[in-house]
């Protein structure tokens, strides 16, 4: 088996990350998540790596540390890009969101990705589709999620975006918490209608506050509202029905058999993650929100599997590789 690293420094890249060290099996070694490289260098030596694999963000100076490190070594360096947008920042130590460095593979999730990746300034020849080993582990979820219950259950996901607020709905439209808010109103109403109760999980993001979430937790007639996070997993076999804005667990909870909605109330632009995605409801106002819930709520079928989305055999054949392909000094 070749010696790996894997590197990821944020929630995102750890979820599709963990997953490929596993699959790589012996060999593989997942830094924590976080480290930067002069706390990891010493490990990075111990370890020998014929290839490096990390995350991206939009710290992408630190990001590049560890692809000249592998560079210097003769170690070949993958990065993992887990979601459809900052796609050239990622790759831009200077700030001009243009590609400035590369790793030897750009990993990215589908075409659309790779597209908009290459009209930023990536080298094509770098740029992989291997899917999200993250939505193989979601997927696993299909067969052992509960059956439904007589309290609805409904997760909804949160993700911050830096920045202050008014400047977020100058640029896109909203935040999300402006759509997690429209979304326990409408299930509110939906409730009352129905003569159902409703059972909200917030879960939070790693960048999050009690105070952020701290409005969501406004009572609501028929509707119960906590905030709990824990195995991701687990929270997806419970929920029937995931509501967020723009964040990759949408497509984790496709993956996993649950109904999905997208809340974008008045949004700016589309989304590449969220839009002409079979089984993904793309709300954009009140009215089309509150449809989107109640359809949800009604449907006794799962959505399609997004198969082309999986990813875990594909990292692994690519890790490979790039092993063979290395000349460790």
């Amino acid at each position: 088996m070749p010696r790996v690293a894997l590197v990821a420094r944020q929630a995102g890249s750890e979820a599709a990350l963990a997953p490929w060290a596993e699959a790589l099996g012996e060999g593989a070694s997942l830094l924590p998540r976080g480290v930067e490289l002069g706390e990891a260098e010493a490990t990075l030596a111990a370890l020998a790596p014929e290839v490096l694999v990390t995350g991206t963000s939009e710290r992408a100076a630190d990001d590049a540390r560890y692809w000249a490190w592998a560079r210097a070594r003769g170690v070949r360096s993958i990065a993992f890009v887990d979601h459809w947008v900052n796609l050239g920042a990622r790759f831009s130590p200077s700030g001009s969101g243009r590609v400035e460095v590369e790793p030897d593979v750009i990993a990215v999730i589908d075409e659309r990705a790779a597209r908009a990746l290459v009209e930023e300034g990536a080298t094509p020849a770098r740029v992989r589709v291997i899917g999200s080993p993250a939505l193989d582990v979601a997927a696993e979820v299909r067969a052992a999620r509960a059956p439904r219950a007589d309290t609805r259950r409904v997760l909804l996901a949160s993700e911050p975006w830096p920045g202050d607020d008014e400047a977020l709905r100058r640029e896109h439209g909203f935040t999300d918490l402006d759509c997690l808010s429209a979304a326990l109103d409408a299930l509110s109403a939906w409730a009352e209608a129905a003569g159902a109760r409703v059972d909200a999980v917030v879960r939070p993001h790693p960048r999050d506050t009690d105070a952020r979430l701290a409005p969501l937790l406004t009572a609501r007639p028929r509707v119960t509202v906590a905030v709990e996070g824990g195995d991701k997993r687990a929270a997806l076999a419970r929920a029937e029905l995931v509501v967020g804005a723009r964040t990759t667990l949408l497509l984790e909870a496709l993956g996993a058999g649950c109904q999905v909605v997208s809340a974008q109330l008045a949004r700016t632009r589309g989304s590449a993650l969220t839009d002409d995605r079979p089984g993904l409801a793309v709300a954009t106002d009140a009215d089309e929100l509150a449809r989107a819930l109640a359809s949800a709520l009604s449907s006794t079928s799962a959505p399609p599997l997004p198969a082309s989305l999986l990813g875990l055999d594909r990292a692994v054949a690519l890790t490979r590789e790039q092993a063979r392909a290395a000349s460790p000094r």
